[in-house]
């Protein structure tokens, strides 16, 4: 972890984080399809914060199952729930987490056409952080 600035929990603050989280293992609370976890092993993100407001310039994820870039934003509210959610970016599945989904449902289904040809999937999050939209076809 890298950081230029300040922060503080009243949304005073500025500054550059260079953020590096290696052997993250996410659980949904509910299985996302078949897949009960996701293993990264490798997060970077360059992340301009400006007051309330954090702009995640670039973010690299490298992981077991899947990889993927994302850039966009977080606007910080009260309770951080109600936060708000602009980001986009592009997924890369690796092949045995497709061979796992596509025991529960056709592969189609899941990406709808939208996977091209070097097996990248766009996506989009966008609304609250407690009740975020999904988009896999920007």
């Amino acid at each position: 972890l890298n950081a230029e600035g300040g922060y503080s929990p009243e949304g005073r603050g500025n500054g550059l984080l260079n953020l590096n989280i290696k052997n993250l293992v996410v659980q949904p609370a509910e299985p996302l399809f078949s897949v009960k976890s996701l293993t990264f092993t490798d997060v970077t993100a360059a992340i301009n914060i400006k007051s309330r407001r954090l702009d995640i310039e670039n973010c690299v994820i490298d992981g077991r199952e899947i990889d993927g870039t994302m850039k966009g934003s977080v606007l910080l509210r009260e309770p951080l729930e109600s936060s708000n959610l602009r980001l986009t970016g592009s997924l890369k599945p690796e092949k045995t987490l497709l061979e796992e989904l596509g025991k529960t449902m056709p592969i189609e289904a899941v990406v709808g056409g939208s996977m091209n040809e070097d097996g990248e999937i766009p996506f989009s999050v966008s609304g609250t952080a407690a009740s975020p939209s999904y988009s896999l076809n920007q």
